[in-house]
């Protein structure tokens, strides 16, 4: 083999070689901004979680107010069911003494 040859395959061999340690350096670059953009998004998931966490908290207490309410509702429509039975029956009384009153004032009359 010529030394020219020589040569010509140690050059191409040495380009390849910056190729290849260039495309190194690349990989390694492009591998190190997704572990920065991986541990970012990591960093936001646990926020997110703790996020989470407090609105499950929340809506726990929202639950149970709301359960509280809904037992105080049904406790204040049972109270009124009862009040309405007596203000029917007081207004029954009403009109038949009224009708009393009207039958003792035609007598008198």
């Amino acid at each position: 083999m010529s030394t020219d040859r020589t040569t010509e395959i140690l050059n191409y061999l040495s380009a390849m070689s910056r190729d290849i340690g260039e495309f190194r350096t690349e990989v390694r670059t492009q591998i190190g901004e997704l572990r920065t953009g991986m541990d970012k998004i990591s960093a936001e998931t646990v926020e997110v979680r703790l996020d989470l966490v407090q609105v499950r908290t929340e809506l726990s207490n929202l639950r149970s107010e709301i359960s509280k309410v809904r037992s105080e509702v049904r406790a204040i429509t049972s109270r009124l069911d009862r009040l309405e039975a007596r203000v029917l029956n007081t207004r029954a009384d009403v009109h038949e003494l009224e009708d009393r009153v009207k039958e003792v004032e035609s007598r008198q009359a």
